[in-house]
This record gives C-alpha cells, sequence and structure tokens, in this order.
C-alpha cells in the first residue's frame, strides 16, 4: 500500500512544481511583453534609444524585440547599431509552453496557435526570413 501513496505523492509534487513553472514563464511573457510593446511605441515615435533599451530589458522576447526595432529603423532608414543584429537569433526557439501561453492568452484562436507554433519551434521559412533581416541589418549598421 505504501508505494500506491508515495507514487501518488510524486505525481501531485510533479503537476504542482509543473503549474508553478508554467505560471512563472507566463508572468514573465507578459512582463517581457510589455516591454516589447514598449519599444514599437517608442520606435514609432522615432525614440530609437528608449525603443532600444525596453528591449534590453526582455528575456523570453529580446530577439523577437530587436527584430521588430530593426525592421522599424530599416523602414525609416535609420541605419542600426551592430549590436542590435547581434541579438537577431532566427533559429532561437522561445523558452516558453504551450500551457504557460494559455495563461496569457486564454483564448488561442487558429492564428494565434500558429504564431505561437512558429516561435515554439520556428519553421525553415521564418528562420529564413529572420536571416535576411539580420543581414540587412549588418549591411545598414556596416554602411
Amino acid at each position: 500500500m505504501k508505494p500506491i501513496f508515495i507514487i501518488i505523492a510524486v505525481i501531485i509534487l510533479i503537476t504542482s512544481c509543473s503549474y508553478e513553472r508554467d505560471k512563472q514563464l507566463a508572468e514573465h511573457y507578459k512582463l517581457d511583453l510589455q516591454y516589447y510593446q514598449n519599444s514599437v511605441s517608442f520606435a514609432s515615435l522615432n525614440m530609437m534609444d528608449q525603443a532600444y533599451m525596453s528591449c534590453t530589458k526582455t528575456e523570453i522576447l529580446k530577439s523577437e524585440c530587436f527584430t521588430s526595432l530593426v525592421q522599424s529603423m530599416l523602414s525609416k532608414n535609420i541605419n542600426p547599431a551592430k549590436e542590435f543584429c547581434d541579438e537577431i537569433n532566427p533559429q532561437e526557439k522561445m523558452y516558453m509552453t504551450k500551457k504557460a501561453f494559455t495563461y496569457v492568452y486564454p483564448v488561442i484562436d487558429e492564428d494565434l496557435e500558429e504564431e505561437l507554433n512558429e516561435k515554439l519551434n520556428p519553421s525553415s521559412q521564418r528562420i529564413g526570413t529572420l536571416n535576411i533581416i539580420k543581414e540587412q541589418c549588418y549591411e545598414k549598421a556596416g554602411s
């Protein structure tokens, strides 16, 4: 009888730890999302130093944030610093779980599901697009 209780206790412990980890990831993602959104807002106002500072505060969304910042700069013919280009990691898999995403996005439609899947496991098309953006960034940074 004791082995059953031990197994049940272990299952409860693992489930509890997983739940807490997912909740912590979701909270961290929400904070990063705020910094990311601030960066986009600053960039739209041509406040690139502030946009850069917001991106540096992210962890989970760092590559995403710098990719958006570089795209904004390139569209405005502003030469990004090489350090901005260095932060774009095309093959990076976002450190999140699907369960953690459900805490951030309680309703996940097909489009959001596809976007989240791309962040967790980037497709070759996404990696290729990000590589092109990174190359363009380095070209402009060298100008």
